[in-house]
């Protein structure tokens, strides 16, 4: 069986995981890229706080210039994709680890109710084709999620979910959480 190398972010140490081969041992270093996935529709609270169908890709599309010469919106290159596609995060991967990047390290949240934009990680990369060519990490990130998109200046930004999380998660979470207690 061929493992693949995972970076445990927390505990700051190397574990194995079934899936693919280890990197080359004669290379000093492991060049990582941070992965903020909310690139794709459909996740719980996104649809709770702005609507079917959001993804950070609305504040893209909805840029404006700002002065003179200032070109907005942009549009990517590969269009705006749903990164929990795993054709997508396959394009992605290739890219990335044709670019000399080795690994993505992916911000990784779970609040009392669950998971929050997990998607590019459990379906998008986990789903890849040709997720044997980087490694992941997951960069446990949960803070304060407050209401800044789009930014209104002058506003006091609007709490919509504390960083807290107890070790056990709720039973019969409503936003696509466990359904039994476990401890994480």
């Amino acid at each position: 069986m061929r493992w693949r190398s995972f970076m445990a972010v927390a505990a700051g140490t190397w574990a194995a995981v079934p899936g693919a081969a280890q990197t080359d041992a004669a290379r000093p270093i492991t060049v990582a890229s941070y992965y903020f996935g909310n690139y794709h529709p459909g996740d719980p609270r996104n649809v709770k706080n702005k609507g079917a169908g959001w993804s950070e890709w609305e504040l893209v599309k909805a840029a404006r210039p700002r002065f003179p010469g200032h070109q907005q919106p942009k549009v990517p290159q590969w269009g705006y994709g749903d990164e929990s596609d795993p054709r997508l995060m396959a394009q992605k991967i290739a890219a990335a680890a044709d670019h000399g990047i080795d690994a993505f390290i992916f911000d990784w949240y779970y609040y009392d109710d669950g998971p929050f934009l997990d998607r590019p990680i459990d379906v998008g990369f986990l789903q890849a084709k040709n997720n044997r060519r980087l490694k992941f990490a997951l960069m446990w990130a949960n803070h304060d999620w407050q209401e800044i998109q789009p930014y209104k200046r002058g506003a006091p930004p609007k709490l919509l979910f504390p960083g807290t999380t107890s070790c056990i998660p709720r039973t019969g979470a409503s936003m696509g959480g466990p359904t039994s207690r476990s401890t994480i």
